[in-house]
Formats: structure tokens, C-alpha cells, sequence
């Protein structure tokens, strides 16, 4: 019986494809959510509970994780290590903090 060989060209080529779709999927959503959090104005984010620094913070996080293609795992701690106000901020504005 002659089983298939392994062929690490295909295999690699499948790993790369999947990773390019990974980073394009985390991008293209950092970015909806950097366009959204950035037309806040200071009455929606009043209405939030939130302030500008709040909102610069959780900004600048998101555009580190663009950057980075972080995980949603780890933008989520590094928005919990901005505090409980800004994290508690970050879950009202936006689904991507569970």
C-alpha cells in the first residue's frame, strides 16, 4: 500500500496562507474599530463614562495591536493594564474587550 509523502513545500505554503489571512482579518478589524472610537465626540464619551485620555489610551493600544498584529487576547491585557476605569471604558465602547 503506498501512502501519500509529506510534502513540506505544500505544507509551509498552507501555514503561510493561513497566517496572511489572520493578519489581514485582525487588521482590517483594528480598523473599524480605530474608525469608530475616533469620531467619539466629548458628549458621546460623557454619555460613556469616559474621558479623552480614556479614549487616547484605548487608541493607541489598538493601533499598537494593528501594528504588532496582536492577539485579541493579548489587547485585552494590555488594556487591562491601563486600569479598571479605562478597561470598564473600553468594554462599553467596543465588542472587541468581551
Amino acid at each position: 500500500m503506498n501512502l501519500p509523502t509529506f510534502d513540506r513545500n505544500r505544507m509551509r505554503q498552507k501555514k503561510e496562507n493561513f497566517l496572511n489571512r489572520l493578519d489581514e482579518d485582525l487588521s482590517e478589524h483594528y480598523s473599524d474599530e480605530l474608525r469608530d472610537l475616533e469620531g467619539f465626540d466629548n458628549e458621546l464619551l460623557a454619555e460613556l463614562g469616559g474621558n479623552t485620555t480614556q479614549l487616547n489610551d484605548v487608541i493607541d493600544e489598538l493601533k499598537n495591536a494593528q501594528k504588532q498584529n496582536l492577539s485579541q487576547a493579548q489587547l485585552i491585557t494590555n488594556v487591562r493594564a491601563l486600569g479598571t476605569n479605562t478597561y470598564e471604558f473600553a468594554r462599553k465602547v467596543s465588542e472587541l474587550i468581551p
